[in-house]
């Protein structure tokens, strides 16, 4: 009996011997570390989509009135995005007029947008000194090409000083004048990519072909007179 078992356990030896030459464990554990990167890769997609596709998404635009006790009420208009809770130490240390009794504030970073009139497109706020929020379907949020965003009410559209529609035509006018906008812009990309291309690739030219006759010594005044012509 004691035979028959030193041959079972050698025979045991020798197939985990041969399993390991054949290199198994290796494909195993390759297909493994290759299925861990997988899911970590699709786990760092999922958050990048989860935080930052909301950035390309626009907030409800909240129009509000933000009173800082001891100063006069005063509109915000503008996307509330990020929340956080702050304590009051901290915002007593940086100058606010919080309440002792309070240990914790709730704060949000306000886009308000229109940088060109208030010189930023971001503030914070305190949550409990933002009342009257509204949520109106005629405010608006115009992307500039310059300035950011601008938030507002569209009111009227006027040219040099005069108003051309107010009302229920507003929109359709101002619609229409964003679309000879738009063909206007395109026209003008037509030309700064072709048309002035064309012309400052040639200007080049005309600039590496008198540096060329200055460097051989051939910058004679009849050369420079017919690239200066030309």
């Amino acid at each position: 009996m004691i035979p028959a078992a030193k041959d079972l356990t050698a025979s045991h030896q020798s197939t985990f011997a041969t399993w390991l030459r054949q290199g198994d464990p290796w494909v195993w554990m390759t297909g493994g570390a290759v299925a861990i990167c997988v899911v970590l890769v699709a786990g760092l997609l999922f958050l990048i989509a989860a935080r930052g596709l909301a950035h390309f998404w626009p907030a409800d635009v909240v129009s509000a009135l933000y009173q800082v006790p001891g100063d006069e009420a005063r509109p915000v208009v503008g996307e509330l995005l990020d929340g956080e809770a702050i304590p009051s130490v901290r915002l007593r240390a940086a100058g606010l007029p919080v309440s002792e009794e309070k240990a914790v504030y709730e704060r949000y970073l306000f886009k308000v947008g229109n940088r060109d009139l208030n010189g930023s497109d971001f503030n914070y706020v305190i949550d409990d000194w933002l009342t009257e929020r509204r949520y109106p379907q005629e405010l608006t949020v115009f992307e500039r090409l310059e300035w950011g965003n601008l938030y507002g009410w569209l009111v009227a559209v006027k040219q040099d000083g005069q108003t051309i529609a107010q009302g229920a035509a507003v929109w359709a006018e101002f619609r229409r004048r964003q679309q000879r906008v738009a063909g206007l812009r395109q026209q003008i990309e037509r030309v700064e990519k072709h048309a002035i291309g064309k012309l400052n690739y040639a200007m080049e030219e005309q600039r590496l072909e008198r540096r060329r006759l200055e460097l051989k010594g051939r910058a004679t005044p009849q050369a420079l007179a017919a690239i200066a012509r030309e």
